[in-house]
């Protein structure tokens, strides 16, 4: 164990939100997708961000019949233009997951000799609400919302 403050609200926030994701992998999701996979706590990762100094969070591993191990790993609470990343990840490749707020956005406006353009919006996901969201692909914005259908597509990916 590291030494570690107790965690400010947001860190808090953030590993309540990790629990909750992972309870419904273990109890709804999975079950229906692969009811033959085995799913552990594979322990803490130890994380130390300048806004919140030294914490630790909870990994969760999945044991896939198929042979493919799936590990779902924190890699931090404070995030631009997102509350929270995981990453998730196999021997085949890495994907990540983020929580999302509201409807999030990136807005840019761009001034140049004396003169500034009207903003341009860039939405980072089809849907609004909070949650965690698959990042697809960041260039397009393409985030949809981590349902049992992404998260079942997610499982895919990584073991193919």
């Amino acid at each position: 164990m590291i030494n570690q403050a107790p965690p400010n609200e947001k860190v808090a926030q953030y590993l309540e939100r990790i629990e909750e994701l992972y309870k419904r992998i273990q109890d709804e999701w999975l079950p229906s997708i692969d009811p033959d996979a085995e799913v552990t706590r594979s322990g803490e990762i130890a994380l130390n961000e300048e806004l919140s100094g030294p914490y630790e969070a909870p990994t969760l591993e999945i044991r896939r019949k198929s042979g493919t191990n799936i590990r779902f790993c924190p890699k931090a609470c404070y995030v631009i233009a997102a509350s929270g990343r995981l990453d998730v990840a196999s021997d085949l490749g890495r994907e990540m997951i983020v929580y999302l707020e509201g409807d999030p956005a990136i807005v840019t406006t761009i001034s140049a000799a004396g003169r500034t353009e009207p903003p341009s919006v860039r939405r980072l996901r089809q849907q609004t609400g909070n949650g965690w969201a698959w990042v697809r692909d960041m260039k397009l914005g393409d985030m949809p919302a981590l349902d049992r259908e992404a998260f079942e597509r997610l499982l895919e990916v990584l073991s193919e």
